[in-house]
Formats: structure tokens, sequence, C-alpha cells
């Protein structure tokens, strides 16, 4: 079968479960709507200007409920058996990899197009200068987070003190990417888009390295 069929296939499978059981969004959508909230309450428009760390804050939310959800939904896959069956299959392991990495990062971006605009009316933001640009940085973003969140996940799913390890492995390599879509998203709100190309291009290059690279090692964390 070819990588793209296979590819297909398991889509298909991440869909179906998705659409039988959305635990992946809905833990995006609750840890993002509560942290966003948190960090809303924290901050007071009316005394200090809110711009320098909303794209921070906004990030921090992203972060941490990628993580929360991606390391129960592994967890109880590894858990039940369902990793074992899926890496005996005659299939390329990179084409499981992608799907899920398509199917995670469709949830998460779902979820930041929910959570962002409530976090600006809290914080009294308004509209952002750069619309477009801010779906971009969300969506590439997003991408990077999504593949190492889910290449990670995948390897401490299966190792006895693995619950809790993820942060740890995870935020030390996501610092470049994060740097970078804070940035870009920054820009987009308030309209300074001078060093906005810069930010672009690094997204774009670190998303490219992670997809390639973390597929092609990817079986080696599906037989961890």
């Amino acid at each position: 079968m070819s990588p793209w069929r296979a590819f297909v296939l398991f889509l298909q499978r991440e869909a179906a479960i998705q659409a039988r059981r959305p635990e992946l969004l809905a833990h995006f959508l609750l840890y993002g709507f509560l942290l966003a909230l948190i960090f809303s309450l924290a901050v007071d428009p009316v005394e200090k200007d809110p711009r320098p760390v909303a794209a921070g804050l906004l990030w921090l939310s992203y972060i941490f409920a990628a993580l929360q959800g991606f390391d129960r939904t592994m967890a109880r896959e590894r858990a039940g058996g369902a990793l074992e069956g899926l890496r005996i299959l005659p299939l390329p392991p990179a084409a499981l990899y992608y799907a899920k990495v398509a199917a995670g990062w469709l949830a998460l971006l779902l979820a930041q197009l929910a959570v962002t605009p409530l976090f600006l009316v809290w914080i009294r933001w308004g509209m952002p200068q750069a619309p477009g640009l801010l779906i971009l940085s969300l969506a590439l973003g997003s991408l990077g987070l999504v593949a190492l969140v889910v290449f990670i996940s995948t390897f401490t799913s299966g190792l006895r003190s693995g619950a809790g390890l993820l942060p740890f492995l995870v935020l030390p390599l996501l610092a470049p990417l994060v740097m970078a879509a804070v940035r870009l998203t920054g820009a987009a709100l308030t309209g300074d888009l001078g060093e906005a190309g810069v930010w672009l291009k690094l997204l774009l290059s670190y998303d490219i390295v992670f997809l390639v690279l973390l597929g092609w090692a990817f079986p080696w964390a599906l037989e961890e």
C-alpha cells in the first residue's frame, strides 16, 4: 500500500475516533478556556497595557492545553493496546504519525479560534490589527507544537515513569518555535509588522524540520 493511501486510512481512523468521542478537542477547549480566563483576570487593562504580554499568555494556554490533551489520549491508546496493534500493521509508521498530527492540529486550531477572540474580549483588546496574519501565526505555531507533542507523547506513553515527563522533554525543544509564534502573534495583534517576515520564515523552517525529522524517527518512538 502506498504511503499516501496509508495516511488516508489512518486519518479516517483518527477522524472516526474524534467524531465518536472528541476527547482531544474537549481537552483543548477546557484547558484553553480556563487558562485564558485565569490569565485575563491577572491582567488589568485599565492599570496596565496588556499588549506586551497578551501573545505570550495566549501561547501559554495553547501549550499547556496541548500537553494535557495529548498526554492523556496517547497514554490511553498505549494502555488499551491500540498503538501496539497499529505498530504491527504492514503500513508505514510515518503515515500514522502524520495522520495523528493532522487530526490533532485541526482540533487545536479549532480550539484556538474559539479561545482567542474570548481572551481578547476579556482583556478589552478589540479587533486585532492583522486578522489574517493572526490566523496564520496560530496555524503555523500550532502545527509545529502538535508535531513535537505527538512524537514525544507517543514515546513517553511507553515508559513506566512517563507520567509527568512530557513537559520536561517538550518545553526546551519548543523554545525557538514558541518565541517565533509569540512574536508573530504579537505583531498581528498590534499591527507592528516590521519583523513579521523574519518570524514567519522561522516558524515555517521549524515546522518543516519537525515534520520531516520526527516523521522519520516515529517508528522508534512507537516501539518504546
